[in-house]
C-alpha cells in the first residue's frame, strides 16, 4: 500500500467534505423548493436544519456561534458565491482561511482551522450525515485509498474530543 503525506490527505479530504456540502446544501434546496437566487436566506435556512437534525457534540461550546457557523458552511457549500455575499475584514479572514487549507496548505495553517469550532462541527456533521465509508466512496481520490483516508478521518475526528 502507497503511503500518503499528511498534507496530501487533509487537502483531498477537506475537498471531498467541502463537495459532500455542497451536495447536501443543493439536495436542501431542491426539497424544500428554495430558488437559488435567495443565497443569503437559504444559507440561513439550512444552516438552521443541520443544527436542529444533528447530535454533534461543540454546538453548545461557548466558543462555538451559529452565525460563525453559518459562515463557514456557506464558505464550504459555494465558495463563490459567499464571496460576493460576505462584507468586511471579519469576514473576507473567515474566506481566506477557507481558501488557504484548500489551495495553499501548511501545517500550521490546518493546526489553526482545526481549532475552530465551527469548523470542528461542520467536519463532524458532514462525517456523520455522509458516514466515512460513504464520503471516502464517493470520492474516487479517497476511494482509491480506502485504508488510509479511513484510518485518517478517525484520527481527525477522535483529536476533536
Amino acid at each position: 500500500m502507497l503511503s500518503l503525506r499528511t498534507d496530501v490527505m487533509n487537502k483531498n479530504l477537506f475537498r471531498a467534505i467541502r463537495r459532500q456540502c455542497k451536495g447536501l446544501y443543493n439536495d436542501f434546496l431542491s426539497a424544500n423548493n428554495l430558488s437559488k437566487s435567495k443565497k443569503q436566506l437559504n444559507m440561513e435556512q439550512f444552516s438552521t436544519h443541520l443544527l436542529s437534525m444533528t447530535n454533534v457534540e461543540g454546538t453548545t461550546n461557548q466558543d462555538f456561534d451559529s452565525k460563525d457557523f453559518m459562515t463557514y458552511l456557506g464558505i464550504f457549500s459555494n465558495y463563490c458565491a459567499m464571496k460576493k455575499i460576505l462584507k468586511g475584514n471579519d469576514s473576507k479572514d473567515k474566506l481566506e482561511k477557507v481558501y488557504s487549507v484548500l489551495y495553499s496548505y501548511s501545517h500550521i495553517k490546518f493546526n489553526e482551522f482545526m481549532l475552530i469550532p465551527e469548523i470542528r462541527v461542520i467536519i463532524k456533521i458532514i462525517v456523520e450525515r455522509s458516514g466515512t465509508q460513504s464520503l471516502i466512496q464517493s470520492n474516487s481520490t479517497l476511494a482509491a485509498n480506502h485504508e488510509s483516508y479511513s484510518e485518517h478521518i478517525n484520527k481527525l475526528l477522535k483529536s476533536f474530543n
